[in-house]
């Protein structure tokens, strides 16, 4: 069974709480055009260090898209590690493993706003992009803790974009992702992958 918010919370992470109990809806005023994706095409596009943009269908997701304010919503991203898994980065006040860990594909593709997932490729080769991958690995065997301070330039802890925008500048020497400011944090955003010539949408 999951745990919801056991034990204090980080000021970032009640922050982000307030904004949710003050919001009036829970939903994003963005339409997706895009199709939903189902199990057995995404497994079947998929190759190691691909990322996977989406919106999830919490209030928590709902409150990021509405306090990172990019053109498109997005709430989590995760790297593929192989045809079925996935590497990600969550809190332990939201579910029962704290930081870096591996998730099934099907299992991510649960919480998915229809129309909302985004699978992109860097356009290097294969063997370069298994690297972002191989980066991803080598912070779930260390088990890298969730950062609920968000601060982007310490490693010792992760958020979901963070763990992408190191695996990148490991890799390719630069983040990709956008630094917004939130308050006072400087936090990655997601819409940097997506607008960057250096990335195709594989899907949509």
């Amino acid at each position: 069974m999951k745990k919801y918010f056991e034990g204090p919370l980080s000021p970032f992470f009640l922050f982000f709480l307030l904004a949710n109990l003050l919001s009036c809806t829970s939903e994003t005023n963005f339409k997706y055009d895009n199709p939903k994706w189902e199990y057995e095409q995404l497994s079947q596009a998929v190759q190691p260090g691909d990322i996977i943009l989406k919106l999830g269908y919490g209030k928590i997701s709902r409150s990021i898209t509405k306090f990172l304010k990019e053109p498109i919503p997005f709430s989590h991203c995760a790297v593929v590690s192989s045809k079925t898994t996935l590497i990600h980065t969550i809190s332990g006040k939201l579910v029962v493993k704290d930081g870096v860990q591996e998730i099934e594909l099907k299992e991510f593709m649960k919480d998915v706003v229809p129309g909302s997932l985004y699978l992109l490729r860097h356009k290097s080769d294969l063997n370069q992009r298994k690297r972002i991958a191989e980066y991803a690995q080598i912070q779930l065997n260390k088990n890298v803790p969730f950062d609920e301070e968000f601060i982007h330039t310490d490693s010792t802890k992760l958020y979901c974009s963070e763990i992408v925008a190191n695996a990148l500048i490991h890799v390719y020497g630069k983040p990709y992702l956008n630094v917004l400011r939130i308050g006072e944090n400087n936090i990655y955003g997601f819409n940097g992958l997506v607008e960057s010539p250096d990335f195709e949408v594989v899907m949509p």
